[in-house]
């Protein structure tokens, strides 16, 4: 317990404002307690479509649990097909402020594959600019353009730093997403 409440005063201390996130406290609007966020709005149904330079099209017609609107954290969605293609839109619409690293990033998105037993990521969110034009109680709408994307083993990346490089060609892709209450 000491050392948890070290790590969590340091960080306070180390990065100002921290203490005052809403990753660190969870719902902003809350007591100031650490605890969930809470749900603003529910998805039910959603869609999306990802094109690559390489001539793939895929639709993506599920919309998988836990879908919402977060107080303080964005609108999250995972949308995926039977075919084992997946795509996690994240941080749709979060006012990140001042002290966050990137405040003009309107979400992050990360696809990725089952193929041949192998769970494929692109997990580099920096390779994509989302464009968010709807987030709110009723809908999650947008769209991204992603340059340089590149295929890895998601069970072989080290827990720090980049994914490597691993040879795999790497591609664009145009992607659109919908996710409805």
């Amino acid at each position: 317990m000491f050392a948890t409440a070290t790590v969590v005063s340091g960080c306070g201390l180390l990065f100002p404002g921290f203490e005052g996130s809403p990753i660190f406290h969870g719902d902003p609007n809350a007591s100031g307690e650490l605890g969930p966020p809470s749900a603003r709005a529910t998805y039910v149904a959603g869609k999306a479509t990802i094109s690559t330079n390489d001539g793939t099209k895929v639709t993506l017609d599920r919309l998988n649990g836990g879908a919402q609107v977060l107080a303080g954290w964005g609108a999250n969605a995972r949308l995926s097909n039977s075919q084992g293609w997946s795509l996690r839109v994240a941080a749709a619409g979060l006012e990140l402020g001042p002290n966050a690293p990137d405040p003009g990033v309107d979400a992050f998105v990360e696809l990725d594959r089952i193929v041949a037993g192998k769970h494929l990521s692109t997990r580099d969110p920096s390779r994509c600019v989302v464009t968010v034009t709807t987030v709110d109680e009723r809908a999650l709408r947008g769209k991204a353009t992603c340059k340089g994307l590149q295929w890895f083993d998601a069970l072989d990346v080290p827990t720090l730093g980049e994914p490597p490089d691993t040879g795999a060609p790497k591609f664009d892709a145009e992607i659109t997403f919908e996710a409805t209450s």
